[in-house]
């Protein structure tokens, strides 16, 4: 089914829509709206609504995630503009307005948050969406409150509080792929008005869509995965003023194959995922990641303001090996492989200080402290009958103060300024050793090169927003924000050298005009913003053989638009739409093969996004959701040689409410639409590494909510 006939689906769907509003009286439409942009929303981390924020965010609650079937960030991020995420064997690489995942930091570009639990790292970059509020997606830079690695945005989830009754629901599904699934949660009361608790999980598991039909391999799977998650929240409020919160997570992700492989003789840009339908694997392939997480909030609330106090830990242990030439046949590659063990954890601390007086000032100051230690107990990989294996631990350690403050001035307007000052110190300790492959992996003796540096940066990175507030339904703004990744060390390393195994921060400095408000007395939300970003030495990784190197690349810029809207219409139709569109380009890059990129499309930069979903709510209980999604062309190299012209997908949802019980019915990617999501040149011999997104799914599935 090609993007025209899709479209005629819409068409014919706007067609009932617009039926059922000429039915419907117009004043009671009206009337019974939820006024969107008067939502509650915490980005900022002091209370405001969606229509007070002076930043482009998007705000999806806990039942709207339910209704659309979004289960993990990977569904959450599809649905905002300019951004893109991608699962490399359980190592996530995100993308936001041109900005690209820090390989050798091991930090994406947008900080995801669950209830104050922070995780930059690529490694484990997932969330259970179960028992959920809301998500609140912030895009641009959010340095002054954020801190390091929120050069991009924010994602901030915020689970269900329990309350004084008990509720909860139960969920069981199958699909294709022999894909089950199951969720529950519930929250109430174990003393009323002292101690409360949640408690929520999920299991997600499936065989996948590749079949491995090596004869050495008995179960024949290819790309199988599993997600478990298990969390609790105990909340303890001996007093008015005062509450104590703890939240534990645990996450286990076990992945076999990855969703494609290689190219063959195929040219990139001409590789179909049906030709990767069946796999010749001679080394066994998987990823494991197991993480627990625990939080406390204190929360004291006196008349000089909200004190609040948030204590973090989390730690993964990750596991993973691969075939390297992702087959058999080939003498290079053939029984050899690529490993990795590694152990990541974090602590952190914020005390931070809320107020708001009767003028409409408001403010936000706080400290903060992290910790994190990475060791790669063996990092390596087997190539031209040799073994090449690295050992390494880091450790970082950042000093945060932060503040911001909104003050009214002339009726209408409000100027926001916030700034941060942070120091960041990282060690470094790596060994590489080189041995001969002899099978199995090698014995490790004494290291070819030793690595031993340390390095600290401080910055400071301020932000002003001025909105103008047009009035009650309409407000504008300007902003102006910093961004900052900060450098660090090649843990690839093949020499002592600092200066060869060193590269500085990533900067931007980010312009944003936007516009947000509603109408029709609250049933349609409208927002949109331009912006425009420098970007200064790009963080860039680039691979000869088995060699890793990393660098800054200079200069950059990314410029583009976003535009969201929800429409209310009636008491049964409901319309989503999101667009996004993005140019990033490099200006100043020439990588190590001697390849001028200078004005080249920044990889894993779509240059356009759009999603539209229209949703159908009967009365008596029946729905019916359908979703259109289009990506426009996405370069996955620098040179711009391996890439995706675009593509459309199409989901469609329906089910029946009945007394606490729904039951429902699901296709994904309905035309079963073939599309390339990932690619990279690392194995000449063998031609490019190709990832596709998922084929058509379907299933079943019932819940139970009391």
């Amino acid at each position: 089914m090609k993007f025209k006939s899709i479209i005629h689906i819409f068409v014919w769907m706007a067609g009932l829509l617009a039926s059922s509003v000429l039915a419907d009286d117009t004043g009671k439409t009206t009337q019974d709206a939820i006024n969107l942009g008067a939502m509650t929303v915490t980005a900022s981390k002091i209370i405001e609504t969606l229509k007070e924020v002076p930043n482009s965010i998007t705000v999806i609650d806990g039942a709207e995630l339910e209704k659309q079937g979004i289960t993990d960030i990977d569904g959450v991020i599809s649905r905002i503009p300019n951004m893109n995420l991608v699962d490399f064997g359980l190592r996530f690489h995100s993308n936001v307005r041109g900005i690209n995942t820090s390989i050798f930091t091991l930090n994406n570009p947008v900080v995801l948050y669950i209830d104050g639990i922070p995780q930059t790292n690529r490694y484990a970059y997932d969330l259970p969406l179960v028992n959920v509020e809301r998500v609140e997606v912030l895009r641009g830079p959010q340095g002054s409150l954020y801190g390091k690695d929120a050069i991009g945005g924010v994602i901030n989830m915020i689970t269900k509080t329990p309350g004084d009754f008990w509720e909860g629901q139960v969920g069981l599904g199958v699909g294709n792929y022999k894909k089950r699934e199951g969720s529950f949660s519930m929250q109430g009361p174990l003393s009323q008005g002292a101690l409360y608790l949640g408690l929520y999980g999920r299991h997600d598991e499936d065989d996948g869509w590749i079949e491995n039909t090596y004869a050495l391999d008995s179960k024949g799977k290819g790309n199988s995965e599993m997600k478990r998650h298990l969390g609790g929240n105990l909340l303890w409020t001996p007093w008015d003023d005062f509450s104590a919160r703890l939240h534990l997570l645990h996450e286990r992700h076990d992945q076999g194959f990855q969703n494609g492989g290689v190219t063959g003789a195929t040219s990139f840009n001409e590789a179909r995922r049906s030709n990767s339908e069946t796999i010749e694997t001679d080394k066994d392939t998987f990823n494991d990641a197991v993480t627990s997480s625990q939080a406390l909030h204190l929360e004291y609330e006196s008349g000089f303001g909200m004190f609040q106090s948030v204590t973090t830990h989390r730690k993964t242990d990750s596991d993973a090996e691969n075939d390297v030439d992702f087959g058999v046949g080939n003498p290079l590659y053939d029984n050899q492989i690529g490993f990795e063990d590694v152990t990541l954890e974090s602590t952190s601390q914020e005390v931070r200080w809320t107020h708001e007086l009767d003028s409409g000032m408001r403010w936000v100051a706080g400290l903060y402290y992290e910790d994190e230690q990475t060791d790669f107990h063996e990092f390596g990989r087997q190539v031209f009958g040799m073994d090449f294996t690295w050992v390494s631990t880091s450790e970082a350690e950042t000093q945060a103060a932060f503040g911001q403050l909104t003050i009214p001035f002339l009726e209408n307007f409000e100027l926001t300024v916030g700034s941060r000052y942070q120091k960041i110190e990282k060690e470094v300790s790596v060994d590489y050793h080189v041995n001969p492959f002899n099978g199995g992996k090698a014995i490790l003796g004494t290291p070819m090169a030793e690595l031993d540096v340390s390095e600290s940066w401080t910055a400071f990175l301020p932000k002003a927003a001025l909105s103008y507030k047009i009035d009650d339904h309409w407000t504008t703004y300007a902003s102006v924000a910093t961004g900052y990744m900060p450098g660090g060390f090649n843990y690839l390393a093949t020499s002592p050298d600092k200066a060869d195994n060193a590269f500085g921060p990533q900067k931007s400095t980010s312009y944003e005009l936007g516009v947000k408000g509603d109408m029709l007395g609250g049933a349609l939300f409208l927002s949109a913003a331009a912006f425009y970003m420098d970007i200064e030495d790009i963080h860039v990784v680039s691979v000869d053989g088995s060699i890793f190197t990393t660098t800054n690349a200079g200069k950059g810029k990314s410029w583009g638009l976003e535009v969201e809207f929800d429409y209310l219409i009636g008491e049964a139709w409901r319309l989503h739409g999101g667009l996004g569109v993005t140019k990033a380009e490099y200006v100043n890059y020439t990588d190590i093969s001697g390849n001028v990129n200078d004005g080249n499309i920044i990889e894993n930069s779509p240059a356009h996004s759009l999603t539209l979903s229209l949703q159908y709510d009967h009365p008596a209980g029946y729905y019916a959701i359908a979703t259109l999604s289009k990506s426009g062309r996405i370069y996955f190299d620098a040179p711009n040689t391996l890439e995706e012209d675009g593509y459309v997908t199409l989901d469609l949802k329906a089910g029946y409410r009945l007394d606490g019980w729904e039951f429902y019915a699901y296709v994904d990617n309905v035309t079963d639409a073939d599309y390339r999501i990932y690619g990279a040149d690392h194995l000449p011999e063998t031609g490019p590494i190709v990832y596709f997104g998922d084929p058509r799914e379907f299933g079943i599935g019932a819940k139970y909510r009391f």
